[in-house]
């Protein structure tokens, strides 16, 4: 199991205002890491598909992973999206993470190489998800139904090789 992030697809980080080609992003959306971390984990996991022959390498990719120890700050962050517009206000839960790590270490997956996005199901902020889509990425299409508040960062991906999403929302944990 590898710890990556979703970096690999050079929104978080990056220098400049980054546009993703639809929302929500899952595995099939280019990766183009614009940024030492995000290049340094793409490049793990170029190294770790080309050994996997063999083996079984699950690469999981979370986004901004939120704890208890950062409670304060995030209460304040949920309500300013315009802080963390590149991140696609994307984040999940630590227990959720840890949740997937466990999964991926202990079931029987096929071998080979596998990646996955492992993000909360809502959008970080009390701003419904088609309202930030408007303001933030106006033309950029819209794959499929979305929830009021869902993420734009997938773990459908996650749900099909883990049969697990994570679940746990700022809504609950942060009130």
């Amino acid at each position: 199991v590898f710890l990556s992030s979703e970096s690999v697809l050079g929104f978080a980080f990056s220098d400049g205002t980054v546009t993703p080609g639809y929302l929500p992003v899952d595995e099939a959306h280019p990766l183009s890491p614009a940024d030492p971390y995000g290049k340094s984990k793409l490049a793990a996991e170029l190294l770790l598909a080309r050994q996997a022959a063999d083996s079984t390498v699950v690469s999981l990719r979370p986004p901004w992973i939120w704890v208890p120890e950062e409670y304060e700050k995030l209460r304040e962050l949920t309500r300013d999206p315009s802080q963390w517009s590149s991140g696609l206000w994307a984040y999940v839960h630590g227990e959720d993470l840890a949740r997937a790590v466990e999964l991926a270490a202990t079931l029987d997956i096929e071998s080979g190489f596998h990646a996955a996005y492992v993000a909360a199901p809502d959008n970080g902020t009390v701003v419904p998800s088609a309202k930030l889509a408007s303001d933030y990425f106006p033309n950029v299409p819209l794959r499929g139904e979305m929830t009021e508040f869902g993420s734009f960062l997938s773990s459908d991906g996650l749900g099909e090789l883990l049969g697990f999403r994570p679940s746990m929302s700022w809504r609950e944990f942060l009130q």
